[in-house]
């Protein structure tokens, strides 16, 4: 388990629409000129360009009086600020992975915390007396619907890929499927009754029994 977790802010910043439009256009030039740093982004830069393009088209299209073209404008928008939020957090996991603080920089994001010790009680988790069976002791969070559960294989000091698991309705509960005798890293976050998903917890190592 890494001793630092490193954040990101995943919203564009704030400005006029064209302001913001260029924002993209620049964090998509970043990420092409760092792609080998984070290859398989959620929204590459080639169609962050395309879209931004697309955007102030539609944007000048509705300020010479096509009505229409707002609608049309606005949805492209939401589209570039939702790949921007979910390339963010993909950008996460690659800092908290490689231990790289100037990643968000290379890559046109501010980094709101460089580095803070995870707190003391986000995520707890001991084996019960069921194999392959973890037991989890969550922050708890007000109008929190569920918790995503993660977990992932480390091998002779590989680690595997990413799995999901079932969610736990509750702050404090259990999670089967694990496979005994691995060493694992989990982690867990927080899904909203709006809907939204709160931040990944910091990966807890452990073996399973």
């Amino acid at each position: 388990m890494l001793n630092k977790y490193i954040k990101c802010k995943k919203r564009p910043k704030k400005g006029t629409f064209l302001e913001r439009i260029e924002a993209h256009r620049v964090a998509a030039a970043k990420q092409k000129a760092n792609t080998l740093l984070v290859p398989i982004a959620v929204m590459m830069f080639a169609l962050i360009i395309t879209n931004a393009t697309t955007a102030e088209a539609l944007y000048n299209a509705w300020k010479n009086g096509d009505e229409p073209s707002k609608t049309a404008f606005l949805n492209i928008m939401a589209v570039l600020d939702d790949g921007y939020y979910k390339n963010g957090v993909y950008y996460e996991v690659i800092a908290n992975e490689t231990s790289n603080n100037e990643l968000f920089v290379l890559l046109g994001y501010q980094p709101y915390k460089i580095a803070v010790n995870p707190e003391k009680n986000e995520i707890s988790v001991i084996n019960t007396d069921v194999k392959g069976e973890l037991e989890f002791d969550l922050r708890n969070y007000k109008k929190v619907k569920s918790f995503d559960v993660q977990g992932r294989i480390i091998t002779d000091g590989v680690v595997g890929d990413t799995k999901g698991f079932p969610s736990l309705t509750e702050c404090k509960g259990t999670v089967a499927g694990f496979e005994s005798g691995a060493l694992y890293q989990v982690r867990t976050r927080p899904s909203f009754t709006n809907g939204k998903k709160g931040e990944w917890s910091p990966w807890v190592e452990i073996r399973i029994t």
